[in-house]
């Protein structure tokens, strides 16, 4: 009777085991499960090829986005990087006038000049064990920087723009990256306080540029007359070790050019006071930024399909292709998903050069007459709707209503597996509503694009748009991934499309 019973309980685990996997296997997309009993999944996995590029980088970078100053060098995967800052410092308004008649022995009664940097952490060295020095030079570029509009895009200058410079003005070492972020004194008018997380770099006070921007009522009196003399700075950088890019926020009030000056005031005593000008609406920034990958992992495989080489801007991204999702019968997917896995590298992890904080998906542009990527039409975000331009309504316009919805698309927060012994991120992008558009309306499949960038042209309902797509800061982030299906694909990183689905 035990051996009866017993024999009896271990039937019904083992139908509760099997009734549970059901219904866990069908969940995946239950939003696209009919509502009936008894559903037959299936699924299938289609192999992807893929190939390595750089992008023809045409970032541009707003204000509001984090500049990076500083070189990473001796990169394995990727090379080297380095950036450059070039910014204007204005008044505020203009006109413009400073009561600096009355310093105290002319220009003797400038006490100091600093440009003072708003810090907002480092890309490469996380631990701030690299020495860094700050270095800021003169521009003497003979065509002054425009302000930061231009049309639709955020700012007029890409990645690539540099200018003529002249003369360093001044240079800070820290023996420490982190030390950045420790408190500092800083006397401004007749009140003491700290303050953190500020590069301060005192400048030559000298300099007679620096003395007719504060001085000159004339050309203080517009912008235009402001900068065709005085046109701003470059703010370089080089770091100990391997190197780190510290990030720096243009349009923080922290981030200005101070005067510290002596006059008399009405009753004859001298007061210290000072004057602050800033990176403001109507000044000029750009952020120049170079990678090289000459000598590097990614560029002795550049023409390989089995590894994928991702890094952000200015960057890289791998163009992938998956040849039998054409061939698919129709049928209802419940669930089709792109898998992708890290191969792990000693240097992608926390404290070193950190994998990007989101990845992201999108497919090649067949149309001739605009940009040449489009995003991928239903699974950015299931709650917006579509929305398609008059003009062609295979190209629907960006999910404007919401944005992306990354919990659903992916790109983000990938789950963590251990490979071979090692620690390697999986990460998976939701095509459902895609590649159910293919099997079943017969919607041309297009390569896909993988990358890591902060920004998307779009063609959109109003035109060319150039839409930010990712919440990745410029620089930051490189990941070495399993890419398509050549002969010498490294298993189990091998990159592929699942689909979970039930025959009509």
């Amino acid at each position: 009777m035990f051996r009866l019973r017993s024999f009896g309980i271990i039937l019904s685990i083992l139908f509760f085991v099997i009734a549970c996997t059901k219904i866990d296997t069908t969940r995946l997309g239950s939003d696209l499960i009919p509502v009936v009993d008894n559903v037959n999944t299936f699924d299938t996995l289609l192999d992807v090829t893929s190939r390595n590029l750089l992008f023809d980088d045409s970032t541009r970078l707003s204000k509001s986005e984090y500049h990076a100053v500083g070189a990473i060098t001796g990169d394995p995967l990727f090379g080297s990087v380095k950036g450059d800052i070039y910014m204007e410092m204005m008044p505020a308004i203009f006109p413009s006038a400073f009561a600096v008649d009355s310093l105290v022995g002319g220009d003797a009664g400038i006490d100091s000049i600093v440009l003072s940097l708003r810090y907002e952490g480092n890309y490469g060295d996380s631990a701030g064990t690299n020495p860094i020095t700050f270095t800021v030079h003169k521009i003497t570029d003979p065509i002054p920087m425009h302000p930061d509009t231009l049309g639709s895009f955020p700012s007029v200058y890409n990645l690539k723009q540099n200018f003529v410079t002249g003369s360093e003005l001044g240079s800070k070492s820290y023996t420490r990256i982190k030390n950045i972020s420790d408190s500092v004194s800083v006397r401004r008018d007749t009140t003491k306080y700290k303050v953190a997380n500020q590069v301060r770099i005192v400048l030559d006070k000298t300099d007679a540029g620096l003395i007719k921007a504060l001085r000159d009522t004339k050309a203080l009196k517009t912008d235009t007359l402001f900068r065709s003399f005085f046109k701003g700075f470059k703010v370089s950088s080089t770091v100990g070790g391997n190197g780190a890019m510290a990030y720096i926020s243009l349009s923080d009030t922290s981030t200005r050019l101070e005067y510290y000056i002596r006059k008399k005031n009405g009753t004859g005593k001298v007061d210290t006071t000072s004057v602050a000008f800033f990176c403001g609406s109507n000044a000029g920034h750009a952020n120049n930024i170079v990678r090289n990958v000459a000598g590097s992992e990614m560029a002795a495989n550049s023409l390989s399909d089995s590894l994928l080489y991702i890094c952000t801007n200015p960057g890289s991204y791998g163009r992938i292709k998956i040849p039998g999702l054409a061939g698919v019968s129709n049928r209802i997917v419940h669930r089709a998903e792109l898998k992708i896995i890290q191969i792990p590298d000693p240097l992608s992890v926390p404290d070193k050069l950190r994998p990007p904080s989101y990845l992201y998906l999108d497919r090649f542009d067949t149309a001739v007459d605009r940009v040449k990527w489009t995003p991928i039409p239903f699974d950015l975000n299931p709650g917006a709707n579509p929305v398609f331009p008059t003009t062609n309504t295979s190209y629907p316009c960006f999910p404007s209503e919401a944005g992306i919805d990354y919990s659903y698309f992916g790109g983000i927060s990938p789950v963590t597996k251990t490979i071979n012994g090692q620690p390697a991120l999986v990460y998976t992008f939701n095509l459902t509503r895609y590649v159910q558009s293919v099997v079943t309306k017969h919607a041309p499949v297009l390569d896909l694009r993988l990358s890591s960038i902060l920004f998307a042209e779009y063609f959109d309902c109003t035109g060319v748009q150039y839409i930010p797509v990712t919440g990745n800061r410029v620089v930051e982030g490189r990941i070495k991934l399993g890419g398509g299906a050549a002969r010498n694909s490294p298993f189990p990183y091998k990159m592929q499309l699942r689909i979970i689905y039930s025959k009509l």
